[in-house]
């Protein structure tokens, strides 16, 4: 009797998964499911972003739909090569994106059922942190968010770009979340998608095998401001800040477009563009032209996007939201043959921040 009670009582304690892993375990566990991955263009093949993936079947890898937001191909890290992958699921609005490579025989990470997750709880995150291959930090489940119609996990682990679709795991090594985005500033908060996000994604594929399952629109205006010369706009996973030379109602001829997850940038569209076309970039090359902020000169670099439009950008050295909530324009001075200068008003651009940090920003407004 005695013995039967003691092998039951092993058999529970193995069931509950009680013994937590030691930080080597997981690492050695998991590594192998965990890859980078390259946002390309089909005619250039120039690396434009990167990020991480995380293996759930033998030939499918989630990841984060923003990693691809500049460009027209993927390409997957295997064994030192760079493979192409196929996009097969897309939900831009929870950032999550399913890539697949048939041949491939990937080592699937066991996901587990995130509500389970107590906050507080220890947990791993891995990824290719600034480009650092498959890094390991650790933390905490901080707080649990309802953000978009689904859930994300908050958590102190440590993530930089390049984190991006990288694998959150548990202390015993098993997949709670995707990660997706941290703070703007800096601090310890950082969020990760949970796997039933990776579960429904996985059956939706299953259904339709021979398409791209798309489950949200790619862009959407969000909200027009300051008499219609600054719009919100978001497109797949990102929202973007367009700042028109006249209202958009009389068509018009330039653009400036902010993008809040990278705001050292800032866009110049120099020809119609309405904010419902796609504006992914291709290849570069400096011009004259400059862009007059806060009373200094930004020169910009001339652009093209996948359609042939141009468009130019200039480098901002800092963060530049508080100063486009205070300041009352921005100048551009173009050198086309002849000097012409135009100005942009950013009244209303306090109106799509606030709506920006509602609809885009992290929970909490971060």
């Amino acid at each position: 009797m005695l013995k039967r009670l003691i092998i039951f009582l092993g058999l529970m304690f193995l069931a509950t998964g009680a013994i937590a892993k030691q930080a080597k375990d997981i690492y050695k566990d998991t590594k192998q499911s965990i890859f980078t991955v390259y946002s390309t263009t089909s005619d250039t093949k120039r690396i434009l972003s990167f990020g991480s993936a995380v293996a759930v079947t033998p030939n499918i890898l989630a990841t984060n739909c923003h990693i691809f937001i500049t460009g027209d191909r993927q390409l997957v890290e295997i064994n030192e090569k760079r493979t192409p992958a196929k996009l097969v699921y897309q939900d831009s609005r929870q950032d999550l994106c399913l890539l697949k490579i048939p041949k491939a025989n990937f080592k699937p990470v066991k996901m587990y059922n995130a509500n389970e997750i107590e906050i507080g709880e220890e947990v791993y995150a891995i990824g290719n942190p600034i480009g650092l291959d498959k890094s390991l930090s650790r933390g905490i489940i901080s707080n649990k968010h309802i953000w978009r119609g689904g859930t994300l996990l908050q958590t102190d682990a440590s993530i930089s770009k390049g984190s991006s679709g990288g694998g959150l795991f548990d202390n015993q090594g098993r997949l709670i979340g995707i990660t997706t985005m941290m703070a703007a500033d800096g601090n310890d908060i950082s969020m990760a998608i949970p796997p039933s996000a990776v579960r429904k994604g996985l059956a939706e594929v299953r259904k339709f095998p021979n398409r791209v399952v798309k489950v949200s629109n790619e862009e959407k205006l969000l909200g027009l401001f300051g008499k219609e010369r600054i719009a919100l706009v978001q497109h797949q996973s990102q929202c973007f800040i367009f700042i028109f030379n006249k209202p958009l109602n009389q068509n018009p001829e330039l653009s400036l477009i902010w993008w809040p997850n990278n705001p050292n940038y800032m866009f110049v569209l120099t020809e119609d563009k309405k904010p419902n076309k796609n504006f992914l970039l291709i290849n570069g090359a400096p011009a004259k032209d400059y862009l007059v902020f806060e009373k200094h000169r930004y020169p910009v670099a001339n652009y093209r996007d996948f359609n042939g439009m141009p468009m130019r950008y200039t480098t901002i050295p800092f963060s530049p939201k508080e100063s486009l909530m205070n300041e009352k324009d921005i100048t551009y001075h173009q050198f086309n043959k002849t000097h012409h200068m135009t100005t942009f008003t950013l009244k209303g651009f306090q109106q799509a921040i606030k709506m920006y940090d509602q609809e885009c920003g992290m929970p909490g407004g971060f």
